[in-house]
């Protein structure tokens, strides 16, 4: 189910945004299980970078969606995560942390497989556990780390589709980014996310938001096109989207 949610002004869209997700922890921390917390790098970070949450608690585990394959902390998803309000208010909340970052010298293999293992090693522990997300829809229809995969071969697209490693390591075609590579989970975990809060603000994004929502077929040209298939996903933008079939 994809719902969007519309108004002209960046900031009160923000300021929704950032309702909405403390809203939902709140309501899926109701229960006696955990709620793992998956978040995007990018401006979907942005919107929640000074954003301290009432509802964050000791049964939160706080992740990335995806991250770069790089050493430069200032290009790396999760450290950009620990210099926000949001980090330090989940930290002062003894929530719990996955750093999908390369540790030093760690190929980008390693760390791909670490990350499956703690994402694997948090779904048995807590098998009714809720996932949440906030999720981002770039320019040329990535969302998370998967970026245009049609041209890719078809044993790398066939990973996005795994249904028992929920993690790839690639180096896509072309990236807006210069990395040695990205690590994200796959398509098939996207679908287990319980609820997504797709932040996409700014005119760069209307076109695409139409095109996903409206008008592509093609997956893996357009990966967003996943929040069709997701659970429950909120698309938040301060663009009037306008069906253009």
């Amino acid at each position: 189910m994809v719902e969007v949610l519309w108004h002209p002004q960046k900031e009160v869209v923000i300021k929704k945004y950032q309702e909405v997700l403390d809203k939902t922890l709140e309501e899926f921390l109701k229960g006696n299980e955990g709620v793992l917390l998956m978040l995007s790098g990018g401006s979907a970070l942005e919107a929640i970078s000074n954003f301290k949450p009432k509802n964050l608690s000791p049964k939160i585990t706080v992740t990335m969606l995806d991250e770069r394959y790089t050493f430069d902390r200032n290009l790396s998803n999760y450290y950009q995560l620990t210099k926000t309000d949001f980090f330090s208010e989940a930290i002062m909340n003894s929530c719990t942390f996955i750093n999908p970052a390369p540790k030093q010298n760690e190929s980008i293999q390693r760390t791909s497989e670490r990350f499956n293992l703690e994402l694997l090693k948090w779904l048995n522990l807590h098998p009714n556990g809720k996932i949440v997300a906030t999720q981002g829809i770039g320019e040329d229809g990535h969302t998370a780390g998967i970026i245009n995969i049609s041209d890719m071969p078809k044993v790398i697209q066939q990973m996005f589709y795994d249904e028992k490693k929920f993690v790839v390591n690639y180096k896509p075609k072309k990236d807006h980014v210069n990395l040695d590579g990205r690590i994200t989970v796959n398509f098939t975990f996207l679908k287990k996310i319980d609820k997504s809060l797709v932040f996409a603000c700014g005119k760069n994004k209307k076109d695409i938001l139409e095109k996903v929502l409206f008008k592509e077929t093609d997956k893996n040209k357009y990966p967003a096109l996943i929040i069709h298939e997701m659970k429950d996903v909120k698309v938040f933008t301060d663009q009037e989207i306008k069906n253009i079939e």
